[in-house]
């Protein structure tokens, strides 16, 4: 209750109870894993590379120190050898990893799902499911950083896990049939036919 409820006499509501199972993290919906990876590859191709990094970094964090020297340890195999030098003087860093894991994606897209989702991994490879795994638990803390949550909120995103992002949008109708048919019946009235009036 703020001041200027207590001011008005307003009285403080009890806070309502979500629905069993209904909210995910930050009250959204819960996310499937197809749906947490879809929005994880439509970030890393759309979003602005430090917006990237940050969200990786809060996903690093979320990693257990010995997942993070994991993933060092792929990502030092993939890593140009001009970055090598830089990645091992930051460790398991969530901020180092999270450098190379960007720049990764942002030279070639995919990068972080094809070498932390491989079935040597403990990927991606048992029926697409990532539950489990060190890629899982990236996309899932990365879709759910507060950076991810703030990009898709800006993007007003009612529709996005309805549609996924690779699939084209239907807006019900051809080019053809967007006008309307007038002789059909449709009137559309008279429309900014006399804004002048009679002088």
């Amino acid at each position: 209750m703020g001041i200027l409820d207590r001011l008005f006499g307003r009285k403080e509501e009890p806070a309502r109870e979500p629905m069993a199972g209904s909210v995910g993290v930050g009250g959204q919906a819960a996310l499937t894993d197809e749906q947490a990876l879809q929005r994880y590859r439509y970030m890393v191709k759309t979003a602005p590379p430090e917006l990237i990094e940050q969200a990786h970094e809060e996903a690093f964090t979320k990693l257990t120190p010995a997942q993070r020297t994991q993933v060092l340890r792929e990502l030092a195999a993939i890593t140009p050898e001009e970055e090598r030098a830089a990645l091992a003087s930051g460790g398991d860093d969530p901020k180092a990893l999270a450098r190379v894991a960007t720049r990764a994606e942002l030279r070639q897209p995919g990068t972080m799902e094809r070498t932390l989702g491989s079935p040597a991994m403990g990927g991606m490879g048992m029926g697409g499911m990532m539950a489990g795994t060190i890629f899982g638990s990236l996309v899932a803390s990365f879709v759910g950083s507060m950076i991810a949550q703030q990009f898709f909120a800006g993007l007003g995103d009612g529709d996005f896990d309805a549609g996924g992002v690779d699939q084209p949008s239907d807006s019900g109708g051809s080019a053809e049939t967007m006008g309307g048919d007038h002789a059909a019946g449709s009137d559309l009235g008279d429309f900014g036919g006399d804004f002048g009036g009679d002088i």
